[in-house]
């Protein structure tokens, strides 16, 4: 590949991952604006938005791709395999146990901080499963770990690998955009959820698969919603 060559393709993943970034916080208040408009009760169930933020981050990766399953198969969106099952549940305890350090480190330094975020989150999981039922919630879950894999792990992350050298990097980057994009639940859900990221982005890179972080992805979801909203 010439110089020219080189230069025109780092510029053209500079402007996907710039777009990647963007598709978010549009797909959210073209989401709102969308639901507000269809019939039905007023306020609209926050689960509603979500969805539809997700159909339209979909369609949003899929434009990036040019509607190509090729495109869409090199950034980890393969057949799913059995296997994939088992590397989920691994990534989720993983996860899980990140997690645990992480909360028990912050609960020795800021232990008031620790419990005004469990009680935002406890704000945000009520809107989320307000009116919906359980069997909702985790297919709700689910769907929002596909779109958000696909976006942070599959063209956020791709795009920064072509961008920065080497791995870590990238995982970094790709890690703290993921965590920005919680920013309404506070600093500490950023730099907990960036974490959460990054053991995604290890288990895409090793497995060069996406399923195993949806998997982990979704189910940490729906657990995380069911326990905190005792549902």
């Amino acid at each position: 590949m010439s110089t020219y060559q080189r230069g025109t393709a780092m510029a053209g993943a500079a402007v996907e991952l710039v777009l990647a970034v963007l598709l978010v916080p549009l797909a959210s208040v073209a989401a709102g604006l969308i639901v507000g408009t269809l019939p039905g009760p007023a306020p609209a169930p926050f689960a509603a938005v979500l969805f539809v933020q997700g159909v339209l981050v979909l369609a949003g990766v899929v434009a990036l791709c040019g509607g190509r399953l090729s495109a869409l198969r090199a950034l980890g969106l393969g057949r799913p395999r059995v296997r994939d099952i088992g590397r989920g549940l691994k990534l989720l305890l993983a996860v899980f146990a990140v997690n645990v350090v992480f909360r028990a480190l912050l609960w020795l330094v800021l232990p008031d901080a620790v419990v005004a975020q469990m009680e935002r989150l406890m704000d945000v999981g009520g809107l989320v499963v307000g009116g919906v039922t359980p069997v909702l919630v985790v297919a709700l879950s689910l769907f929002i770990g596909f779109y958000e894999e696909l976006l942070a792990r599959g063209v956020i992350l791709q795009r920064a690998m072509r961008l920065l050298p080497g791995a870590a990097l990238p995982v970094a980057v790709s890690s703290l955009l993921f965590g920005l994009g919680h920013l309404y639940q506070g600093v500490i859900g950023v730099a907990q959820t960036a974490l959460v990221g990054a053991v995604f982005a290890v288990g895409v890179l090793r497995w060069q698969s996406l399923w195993p972080a949806i998997l982990a992805h979704g189910l940490l979801n729906a657990v995380s919603l069911l326990v905190l909203t005792n549902i």
